[in-house]
Order: structure tokens, then C-alpha cells, then sequence
């Protein structure tokens, strides 16, 4: 039985490593694990979300997608089980699994049909490893003992060496994906961004802006020590090549502008402090900075916004969302 098991979480882990590079050739948040994880931090109500930001903190995402794993892989382990027995209800677990990844992919914002594939596409190369170590720990044929007909002896090193060779392209498989990901990294995108220097420049800070006491954080925080909240599983990368800016909806005259056209507009600095939704009384989750940027009614004044538009709806490219109001 434990050898079945471990054929059943193999032929997962087969499956889980085609379905990564499957979707590194189109979105790596489509990957398998990373979709329904996605979609398990989404998709609860607002008090589950609380209760999990409250009960774990920024460990919150460790903990959605590592139950997303031990669930994966519970559910392969119970399909290989059952495999021995009843191949056929075995792959049928194992394909309900990659069609739940494939329904997660669809439901993500901002996605289409094409969202499912990777984790069908798992689902169908982890049934197809089930179905070939199974047939190979079963070839023998002969019974374990002469008491129990049903038990058949596993071939050891049949299986062994296939497992092997389906562990060996799951590897290569993730290191391809690796690979592809790091292609469409933005990092060196980031690293090579020059800004311009601002129309309106801010004085320099006042000499005894930071306080002689022990313990108070310093009033501009070092962007090593700013703090960072991901909410997507998988960070999106957009080069400042492929980023854009659409005002659209109530608005008389939609336009989109590029990050070069972005930085050809007069530029701002401002003394801000930012803080997480999450931040508890005293938390870290806050930092204060001084920002480069520029004002964004002159842009909604282009657009032509409708009289009765009171907020202003934005959307990140991994589909997150907040609104604005526009009397602020």
C-alpha cells in the first residue's frame, strides 16, 4: 500500500512539474499549485481573509499555498491506493484534481480559457504517469502470498527505474520552467529604470527631523527596511516596455499611456507614508518615503471624467483591486 502511495504522489509531482512549464510558456500564475492557491485566497469572504491575516500574519499566502500542497498531495497518494485495485477510479481522482486547477485557472480575473490549461495539462501527464507505474509495479502478476490471491508482488526494480526516469524529466521539467521564468523576469527592467528629476523639488529634510530617541524609527524609512505585501502567489512581472496605464469607463475621452510617456510628464515630490490595510496598532506594516511621481488629476482632467463618476476603480494586472474617491 505504501508503495502505491508513493506512485500516486510521483505521478502528481510528474504532473505538477508539466503543468509549470506549460505555464511559463504563456503566465506563470496559471502554474498548477499557484492557480488554486490564488483562487483560495481570493475567493473566501472578507471575515476568513481577516481571520487569516490576524491568525498568521505575512505568513498567511505560506500557509494557503503550503495546505494546497499537503491537499494535492493527500489526494494523490489516496489515487494511487486506489490505483491497485481500481485503476480506473484512481486516474479519475487524479483527473478531478487537474480539472479543479483548470476551473481555478478560468476564475481568475482578467483570464480566459487558456488559464486552464496547465493544470489540465498536468492532470492528464500526472494520469498518464499513474496509469504506467502502476501497470509496471503490477506486471508480475504473481500473488504475495498464497493466503491473499489479491495481493499482488510489486517489481521492485521495474518500478524503481521508471520512477527514476518520471523523476528525472519532472526535474528537467522544472528547470526548464525556472529557466523560461527567469526570461520573462522584470528585475532587469527595474534595475535599468532612470528617473527624472522632479519640476518641483522638495527642500531637504529638517536637521532635527529625526528625534534623539532611543527606539523611534527614523523619519524617512530605507527602502531595504520599507515593508513589502505581495497579494498575488506568484509576483507579475511587467517590464517597463509592456506597462501601460488605461483610464476608461466613466470618462468622455479613454487613453492609455506608456511608462516613457509617464515619465515625459511633468514630475512631483512628495513626503509620504504608506501603510498596509493589514497593519495592527504599532505594526511594521508602515513606512515613510519621500516619492517621485505625477498628479494625477491633470490625467483624469484628460480623460474627461463623467459627472456622476464619484471613484476611481484600479486594477493590477493579477486582477487585485481598490477604489478611490475622487473628492480626495
Amino acid at each position: 500500500m505504501v508503495a502505491f502511495a508513493l506512485i500516486g504522489l510521483l505521478a502528481a509531482a510528474f504532473g505538477v512539474a508539466i503543468g509549470q512549464v506549460v505555464a511559463a510558456f504563456g503566465n506563470p500564475a496559471f502554474a498548477p499549485i499557484s492557480v488554486v492557491a490564488s483562487s483560495a485566497i481570493d475567493l473566501p469572504p472578507a471575515v476568513v481573509k481577516e481571520w487569516a491575516v490576524q491568525t498568521f500574519g505575512t505568513s498567511s499566502k505560506s500557509v494557503v499555498v503550503g495546505t494546497v500542497v499537503v491537499a494535492v498531495a493527500l489526494l494523490a497518494a489516496a489515487a494511487g491506493i486506489i490505483a491497485r485495485r481500481h485503476l480506473a477510479w484512481g486516474v479519475c481522482i487524479t483527473l478531478l484534481v487537474g480539472a479543479v486547477g483548470g476551473i481555478a485557472g478560468i476564475l481568475r480575473p482578467d483570464s480566459g480559457v487558456a488559464a486552464a490549461f496547465p493544470a489540465i495539462v498536468a492532470g492528464l501527464a500526472a494520469s498518464f504517469a499513474l496509469v504506467l507505474l502502476v501497470w509496471i509495479a503490477q506486471r508480475d502478476g504473481s500473488p504475495s502470498t498464497e493466503s491473499d490471491a489479491n495481493q499482488t508482488r510489486i517489481n521492485r526494480r521495474s518500478v524503481l527505474l521508471a520512477g527514476l526516469g518520471f523523476a528525472a524529466v519532472g526535474a528537467a521539467a522544472m528547470a526548464g520552467a525556472q529557466f523560461l521564468n527567469s526570461k520573462t523576469s522584470a528585475v532587469a527592467s527595474r534595475v535599468a529604470a532612470r528617473l527624472p528629476r522632479p519640476v518641483t523639488a522638495l527642500p531637504p529634510l529638517p536637521a532635527g527631523v529625526n528625534a534623539p530617541v532611543t527606539g523611534l524609527y527614523p523619519f524617512v524609512t530605507p527602502n531595504v527596511n520599507f515593508y513589502r505585501i505581495d497579494t498575488a502567489v506568484i509576483v507579475p512581472q511587467v517590464k517597463a516596455a509592456d506597462w501601460s496605464l488605461k483610464f476608461a469607463g466613466l470618462v468622455r475621452r479613454p487613453f492609455s499611456i506608456t511608462y516613457d510617456e509617464l515619465l515625459d510628464m511633468p514630475m512631483v515630490e512628495r513626503d509620504i507614508t504608506m501603510m498596509c490595510v493589514s497593519n495592527p496598532v504599532g505594526g511594521g506594516y508602515i513606512g515613510n518615503a519621500r516619492w517621485l511621481g505625477t498628479p494625477l488629476m491633470p490625467l483624469l482632467e484628460r480623460a474627461g471624467l463623467d459627472a456622476s463618476a464619484d471613484q476611481i476603480f484600479s486594477t493590477s494586472v493579477d486582477g487585485w483591486t481598490c477604489s478611490t474617491p475622487i473628492s480626495g
